[in-house]
């Protein structure tokens, strides 16, 4: 796939040629048997055209001068882990497994959201008003709000260490917490966890967006909110390779900095 970005009377539009199809997981072959392009409607060999959304911001709360923000789209499609290494029947992202594969730290996603993102989406002014935060990936964080128990008895053997990102993933604790107007099960059709999603990144066919927090149950699985079918608005595990799964950005913001 190649792109092209054109200014038009002060609109700005993306040109995408797909040159082939991007496989329903990182490992996969690119065919359209593979891929959920195609049940989208775009072919390979074609040019679309799509308009530069402006990303309208969702107030998860305020504190003072800081404001804790959601994406209100599902913005693209990103792989949680571009790269996994499997052995003896635990999945890593390293050559010298050292390193879980569903550690946010170390993820493939969150050097996108805090590279090729932050430095596409935001102006130098914007970005001096992006606070750099301390994301909070410890053990706690991947149960809903108000019970540390709900998954693996508490206890998770896969996640990082807390990291400062200007840009993130929400974590499974903040998309249950009804400060932010989440509800706290994680099981029930939650609309406020459903998201719209950009043209751009409908031409990928997404099940849903991922969290930053890593599942018990598997080494290469994830949280997501899923965002369409029979199960919109819950909470489940998928696995760290998949093209179909989106990305809400969230961040803290002060408008006095």
């Amino acid at each position: 796939m190649w792109y092209i970005d054109v200014t038009h009377n002060k609109v700005t539009y993306r040109g995408v040629y797909f040159s082939s199809y991007r496989p329903n997981d990182t490992n996969g072959k690119a065919i359209p048997e593979n891929g959920r392009q195609s049940n989208s409607g775009y072919l390979s060999g074609e040019v679309y055209w799509f308009l530069f959304e402006p990303i309208k911001w969702r107030i998860l709360s305020i504190e003072g001068q800081t404001a804790f923000l959601a994406s209100d789209l599902v913005i693209d499609s990103q792989p949680y882990q571009n790269v996994t290494v499997y052995h003896n029947g635990t999945y890593y992202n390293d050559s010298e497994k050292n390193l879980f594969a569903a550690d946010y730290q170390y993820s493939s996603i969150r050097t996108w959201l805090n590279d090729s993102f932050y430095n596409t989406a935001f102006s130098e002014e914007e970005k001096s008003l992006l606070l750099l935060t301390a994301c909070d990936n410890r053990v706690n964080t991947t149960n809903p709000e108000g019970n540390s128990q709900t998954f693996g008895g508490g206890n998770n053997d896969y996640t990082g260490s807390c990291t400062a990102d200007r840009v993130f993933l929400p974590s499974e604790r903040e998309v249950t917490d009804g400060a932010y107007g989440f509800d706290a099960d994680p099981t029930q059709k939650d609309k406020d966890r459903t998201r719209q999603v950009t043209d751009y990144a409908a031409r990928k066919s997404l099940l849903g967006w991922w969290l930053r927090s890593p599942s018990p149950e598997e080494s290469n699985m994830v949280y997501v909110c899923y965002n369409e079918g029979s199960q919109a608005g819950t909470i489940c595990g998928e696995q760290i390779d998949g093209n179909y799964l989106g990305v809400v950005p969230v961040l803290l913001f002060n408008d006095q900095k």
